[in-house]
């Protein structure tokens, strides 16, 4: 009786003690999520000033490029209007 009230104490603390590793191990992990998350926060906070720039350049340049594309159009209508009076 008595031996076997020992294995089952031992047998608790080794379930205690593998909970608190175990709980120790989660916590650790979960610290190194929480700041691998800060990092990656501040990287894109620090990228975002020149975000907001790349996008205005590529903003103003899609304006000109749909102003050059209207341009063209036009021309190649009027050089199709100016054809079709020419033909007979």
């Amino acid at each position: 009786q008595r031996q076997r009230n020992l294995t089952k104490l031992n047998q608790t603390w080794h379930d205690v003690l593998k909970t608190l590793a175990d709980s120790s191990r989660r916590r650790e992990e979960a610290q190194k999520e929480a700041e691998d998350a800060k990092l990656q926060r501040r990287e894109l906070q620090e990228r975002e000033p020149l975000m907001q720039v790349e996008k205005k350049v590529l903003s103003d340049q899609l304006k000109e490029a749909q102003k050059k594309c209207a341009e063209t159009q036009f021309y190649l209508d009027e050089a199709h209007h100016q054809q079709s009076h020419k033909l007979p």
